[in-house]
């Protein structure tokens, strides 16, 4: 058992946001890459070997759900893909699975270009001599409106708003909620607080799905994901899903579905910035790509790039670690488990373990060239979980940021503002602490 637990509340002041990941990078170092906390009345286990990671999320997995662990992020988004269990998700992830296929993505790239090179001509027009902007901020707008109108549909992109404070007031919510359980009904701030987050974004979502119930009505249809979920129907029974299904699908969609690139673009900024020749690596790539807009092809064969992109994830993935409640008796490195107990898959000790990556602090693309990878344990690498409940949206988060990657590269160079000290803190997804001032400079 890892030192400091308090008498009811275990490790609850370890676990904090702020203290979380210096807390079990200690205690890894410490006692080994398999150890137990406690979290309020209940055992954790955290592990962080390939192998655990694969007993857990493939191997084993019905013995270890997404139980009350995830009853935090069921207030909010509902009962989506990253909520449901058993059947209830099967059905929901055949559903959605067309759209995140090649051919889906082949068109989705189209329109990815679009609005990020609409979002260059836009910060032209605010900073036409260049300067400094909050670069958390502006990949969050950025990937919000690529996320609504890739998923759900261009024509109503004007109707899905989202001030960035809320969407940041959300995840700060969950992450509060995670740690002390407190009553739905008490007054607290934060309930109080959380209660107007989730009616602020039900609003967004109800306007979505009755925008897109009228342009079905006038026989329009983008081949969004919204479109097909609300023509989807159940193959026993013939019904669709009601609007609640549809709310908490889409809610999961428009929260998740943006936040892995925007943070991803985010820390890309700061990781690159001691890293100059990689920038210029980067920079080459992308300028020897063909003239205009690139293709999805085009996008698929930048190698460096991915590898950039790959390397961000292992550094600052979106998700530090997962919560699984265990449901019948198991083992794992030497420690037994019962129900009751919960297992912590830690992918940000996974990413620096040094029997897998050497000097693992160090940002090197090169560890994910071609014949890096294949001599790795395929476990060793989990940005978007794995096995069958593997983020749906993975490769559409990967387009994403090559896009981005793209079209920052043709059009600007940048660098982090000088005293700059970004720190990761995990408010339900690794965010940084504070602002992510960069300069940036237009090429042309």
């Amino acid at each position: 058992m890892a030192p400091g637990a308090l008498p009811l509340l275990g490790h609850a002041a370890q676990l904090k946001p702020s203290a979380i990941l210096p807390f079990v990078e200690s205690q890894a170092k410490a006692l080994g890459e398999v150890f137990r906390m406690r979290m309020l009345n209940r055992d954790v286990v955290l592990i962080s070997r390939p192998e655990h990671m694969q007993k857990v999320l493939l191997e084993d997995r019905a013995n270890f759900v997404k139980g009350s662990a995830y009853d935090p992020v069921r207030r909010l988004m509902g009962m989506g893909l990253v909520t449901l269990e058993g059947s209830d998700w099967k059905a929901r992830r055949r559903l959605a699975q067309p759209a995140f296929h090649m051919r889906s993505l082949q068109r989705l790239a189209t329109t990815m270009v679009e609005i990020t090179d609409e979002w260059i001509a836009d910060l032209r027009a605010r900073m036409p001599e260049g300067g400094r902007l909050d670069a958390h901020r502006e990949m969050t707008k950025l990937t919000l409106d690529v996320v609504v109108a890739t998923l759900f549909g261009r024509s109503i992109t004007a109707h899905a708003e989202v001030p960035y404070e809320l969407l940041s007031g959300a995840l700060i919510d969950l992450s509060e909620f995670g740690n002390v359980p407190i009553p739905r009904w008490l007054p607290t701030p934060s309930n109080i607080r959380f209660k107007r987050t989730r009616a602020s974004l039900d609003a967004v979502i109800y306007r979505l799905i009755a925008e897109g119930r009228r342009a079905l009505a006038r026989g329009e249809d983008e081949g969004s994901l919204m479109s097909m979920l609300l023509q989807a129907r159940d193959e026993d029974t013939g019904e669709g899903l009601d609007d609640k299904a549809l709310r908490d699908e889409l809610m999961t969609l428009f929260l998740a579905g943006h936040e892995t690139t925007a943070l991803t673009m985010t820390w890309m900024f700061v990781l690159l910035a001691p890293v100059p020749e990689v920038v210029a690596k980067l920079q080459a790539e992308v300028d020897a790509l063909p003239p205009g807009p690139p293709s999805y092809e085009t996008l698929m064969a930048m190698q460096y790039t991915k590898q950039v992109v790959q390397e961000v994830l292992r550094l600052r993935p979106a998700a530090a670690a997962v919560m699984r409640d265990v449901i019948a008796n198991e083992e794992i490195g030497g420690f037994a488990l019962e129900p009751g107990d919960m297992v912590m898959p830690s992918f940000w000790l996974l990413h620096r373990d040094p029997a897998l990556w050497p000097d693992p602090e160090r940002f090197d693309p090169e560890r994910f060239a071609p014949e890096a990878v294949k001599d790795r344990h395929r476990w060793a690498w989990l940005p978007f979980s794995g096995g069958p409940r593997v983020c749906i949206g993975n490769s559409f988060s990967l387009l994403e940021s090559a896009v981005i990657i793209a079209a920052l590269m043709r059009n600007a160079e940048f660098e982090l503002v000088a005293g700059a000290d970004v720190q990761p803190e995990p408010v339900a997804t690794v965010r940084p602490a504070g602002e992510v001032a960069i300069a940036l400079r237009w090429r042309d």
